[in-house]
């Protein structure tokens, strides 16, 4: 990892285009020397790839960058565009803003009424508005339960409005789920391309002319950005999202020049052509996990002189980058972070905004021996009920909890793991002897008990079948409103995956069998009374479960 580097960027040229007053030293602010200190322990721990930071406080501002962009120890700049991952809705909900003034849409506005030329399945679906999409009260999943990444490095490339229409065609909504908060992208992605259809423009094109080229956000974009830098995933270049029908959720790419353009005039919006809108999208419209969301932004309360005020915010991450933009108007203060590692920064940045002690930062990941790992393969059962599995693989070790698809393990200090999907998991031992461990996640820790010391697995032996025999299971299978298996034929075997997950080559193992070479995946197939493949069973460790035939 190179060596920390920190500058001070650009006073001069961002003054006249940031609309600030004259800057000189009276009007620069310092970095809190505990946030300083805690960039650069992550960057030390090469964690952080580069970050980028600009701070605003009425008049005042700094900009600050730490880390390197390349090899040859670049550093990044103002005018680098990074990937901004669901930070992308605060735009979308901006462009929704003007679309109500303007009296394109309105809030009671459904999707049945909007995607006209489709057929829904669920009267329910259809009912939903944009106001709902907008405030994530629609009932939808996070994803759209047809997502079947071909590679997870780049999961979105494929999903175009054809897949976003069959969903529309075909899904159903949880009743429990709808009118109750819950983040989704996918209502996201569904409100910018009703967007873009009362607009009667491509999404892209729509949010060019009606949102960043108002606010002269030049190096804001979709696709191909000048100065676009390589994002990192543990150690390793990742590849750039490409969006179709999500861009609307997660698919601009900025500056730290452009956002904190952006930021002023969220501040300053009187001074802003898009003053209106800008008031209207940050405006709290529903409680949200402990706070409230808005169309463009998270809400939480912070405490200041006695009072509370609202704290906006948004972060995304991608398969390489994060970013985070928050605000308070209180203060005419905002933080905006962007960096080119896939570490969320949204703790940092609401921490900062709040004025509050910064979290600790990541910790430095360690390489560990598959001898070594192998000490940690087996059983564990929580004290509370449940068990855990961890499995040695090709890929390094994974941990799974009952009911739950295996996550991987990144190893920071002796007998202590990051989680793939959040949350520590740390080892105890009995003199040499991994004896148990103890899962940290939301704040909770629970203890498990070593049952075995081995994971379990069902080694198969298995057989290669002609593509005509195999086309019987390809197709789509519904294990719940969310969640469906996907079956494709890959001679001399199948390619089998869940929504969202990477896909699995599995063989015949037995009569309607498949199992993948690791033993750790079975995919049993059922048959009704006329012999047609109806079900199946996905067995993968301690996560079982029944799917019916829902061919789409």
């Amino acid at each position: 990892m190179p060596a920390l580097l920190l500058r001070r960027l650009g006073a001069t040229a961002l003054t006249a285009t940031l609309s600030f007053a004259s800057l000189n030293d009276a009007l620069a602010i310092e970095m809190p020397a505990d946030f300083r200190a805690a960039i650069e322990q992550g960057v030390a721990n090469g964690r952080y790839q580069s970050i980028a930071v600009a701070l605003i406080e009425r008049d005042q501002h700094g900009e600050w960058t730490f880390g390197a962009v390349a090899p040859d120890g670049r550093k990044p700049e103002i005018a680098d565009a990074f990937e901004i991952g669901s930070t992308t809705r605060s735009f979308t909900g901006l462009l929704f803003g003007r679309a109500l003034l303007e009296g394109k849409v309105h809030l009671n506005d459904t999707l049945g009424k909007l995607f006209a030329d489709v057929h829904f399945a669920d009267p329910r679906l259809a009912a939903a508005t944009l106001g709902q999409l907008a405030i994530h009260r629609a009932g939808l999943p996070a994803l759209p339960s047809n997502l079947f990444p071909r590679s997870v490095d780049d999961p979105y490339v494929q999903y175009d409005a054809t897949a976003l229409q069959t969903y529309l065609a075909h899904a159903h909504l949880d009743p429990a789920d709808v009118g109750v908060y819950r983040y989704s992208d996918l209502g996201v992605a569904l409100l910018g391309e009703a967007l873009a259809r009362a607009y009667r423009k491509d999404f892209r094109s729509l949010l060019a002319s009606e949102v960043l080229a108002p606010l002269a956000l030049t190096g804001t974009g979709f696709g191909s950005v000048p100065r676009l830098l390589d994002g990192r995933r543990d150690d390793t270049v990742a590849s750039h999202w490409q969006y179709q029908s999500f861009a609307s959720a997660s698919g601009l790419r900025s500056t730290l020049f452009d956002l904190s353009r952006f930021a002023n005039a969220e501040l300053r919006p009187d001074a802003s052509p898009l003053r209106q809108a800008i008031l209207l999208a940050r405006e709290p419209r529903a409680s949200a996990g402990g706070g409230e969301t808005a169309f463009a932004w998270q809400i939480v309360p912070v405490e200041s002189d006695g009072q509370s005020w609202p704290l906006l915010w948004q972060a995304g991450v991608t398969g390489g980058f994060a970013s985070f933009v928050g605000l308070r108007t209180d203060r005419q203060r905002a933080v905006i972070l962007l960096g080119n590692a896939s570490i969320d920064l949204s703790a940092l940045g609401l921490a900062l905004v709040a004025e509050r002690q910064p979290p600790p930062p990541p910790p430095k990941r360690l390489p560990i021996a598959a001898s070594a790992a192998l000490a940690y393969e087996g059983l564990y059962r929580f004290d509370t009920g449940g068990d855990l599995v961890v499995r040695s693989g090709a890929e390094g070790l994974t941990m799974q909890l009952s009911g739950q698809i295996p996550q991987p393990m990144f190893d920071y200090d002796e007998d202590a793991f990051e989680l793939g999907g959040g949350g520590q998991l740390t080892f105890a031992r009995d003199d040499t002897k991994v004896v148990g461990a103890v899962l940290h996640r939301n704040g909770a820790n629970v203890r498990a008990e070593r049952l075995s010391e081995g994971a379990p697995a069902l080694k198969r032996n298995t057989s290669a079948m002609p593509s005509k025999e195999l086309a019987v299971y390809a197709g789509d299978y519904a294990l719940s409103r969310s969640v469906r298996a996907h079956i494709v034929t890959a001679t001399p075997g199948l390619r089998v995956q869940l929504t969202g997950t990477a896909p699995t080559f599995v063989q015949r193992c037995a009569v309607d069998r498949f199992c993948d070479d690791n033993g750790t995946l079975e995919v049993a197939f059922s048959r009704d009374r006329t012999g047609k493949i109806s079900a199946l069973d996905w067995r993968q460790g301690v996560f079982e479960a029944r799917a019916t035939r829902d061919d789409w």
